[in-house]
């Protein structure tokens, strides 16, 4: 009788530490995944611009019609232009501007909008521009200090690591419905913009 009690408690002990480490294994399986949380990639980078310069129009032709009050036609001819993308100290700045080709036959000012825009992956094969600044200014023709609208954004240094950005110029000649066509200029630096994530 004796034995067979030995023999119970013998095998109630073994379950007890059958249990306990079963136990102590989900727990050390549970804390393990823990510590090492899926990878979320959703979140999105900014990154190198790696196709060919066909979006590049650094200078963009426009030209607008209008009639005298005597009838006669006067075309004014002109560029909108779009300087590239560059690192002025910690910050990423554009510049654009617009030239009269007859300066007799144009406004005397235009409103130019400058957008600054860097390139935005959410996974390698979904990547758009995204713009992280933009300005607008009236001006004479000509560009250059005090005839041009310039955007700029504050930017992290990341040697070795390129970010795409692009210069996205609009003229809108004073007195003149807005015409189509805008100018872009795009460029890589090794500067990451310090902007919100645009997800």
């Amino acid at each position: 009788m004796i034995n067979i009690k030995r023999r119970y408690s013998n095998l109630w002990l073994r379950i007890v530490i059958l249990g306990v480490a079963l136990v102590v294994s989900l727990t050390w399986h549970s804390v393990s995944n823990a510590q090492e949380p899926e990878r979320n990639e959703s979140t999105g980078y900014f990154a190198q611009y790696y196709e060919d310069d066909t979006e590049s129009t650094t200078v963009s032709e426009g030209e607008y019609l209008e009639y005298s009050t005597q009838g006669v036609g006067i075309l004014c001819r002109y560029e909108t232009i779009a300087d590239r993308p560059h690192r002025s100290g910690q910050e990423v700045s554009v510049h654009g501007s617009w030239k009269a080709k007859n300066p007799d036959d144009c406004p005397l000012y235009a409103d130019v909008e400058v957008q600054l825009q860097a390139h935005w992956c959410n996974d390698p094969m979904d990547c758009d521009w995204v713009t992280i600044a933009d300005a607008e200014k009236r001006v004479l023709s000509g560009g250059g200090r005090g005839k041009r609208a310039t955007a700029r954004r504050s930017c992290t240094p990341t040697p070795g690591k390129l970010t795409g950005y692009r210069n996205v110029v609009d003229v809108d000649l004073v007195g003149v419905p807005d015409l189509p066509g805008k100018a872009y200029n795009i460029y890589n630096l090794e500067c990451t913009p310090n902007y919100p994530n645009p997800s």
